[in-house]
């Protein structure tokens, strides 16, 4: 019993201090811009999500991100440590904000990714 929870504990760990080391994003949408920013962030950053608001699209994946709903982020940023809410349009902010509109959640918000430390 030990063994096994050392063994686990040990897993999570290694995942935690490695994703560390990587700062997580999300994009903000899933259309051109945003599948640009991904294969430019990919290997530099950690891309957790990429946001969408139709249906069909949910829970499908685009060069290994899932695509989530705008009510997922909140959620997400905290699961994952997200570091940066990566959007092109004003429009996708707005979304995100509308759907996480509860108090005491400020995220650090970036118009376009040469606001980046380190890529631009």
């Amino acid at each position: 019993m030990v063994g096994t929870i050392k063994r686990h504990f040990g897993c999570w760990w290694r995942g935690r201090r490695q994703r560390a080391s990587v700062p997580a994003v999300i994009l903000c949408g899933c259309d051109t811009d945003y599948y640009a920013w991904l294969n430019r962030l990919q290997g530099r950053y950690e891309v957790v999500a990429m946001v969408t608001e139709e249906p069909w699209q949910h829970g499908t994946h685009v060069g290994g991100v899932r695509l989530v709903y705008p009510g997922e982020v909140r959620a997400l940023c905290r699961r994952h440590e997200v570091s940066y809410l990566l959007y092109a349009h004003g429009a996708d902010r707005e979304a995100i904000e509308v759907a996480c509109k509860e108090g005491g959640w400020h995220p650090f918000w970036c118009h376009g990714i040469e606001a980046l430390p380190t890529v631009g």
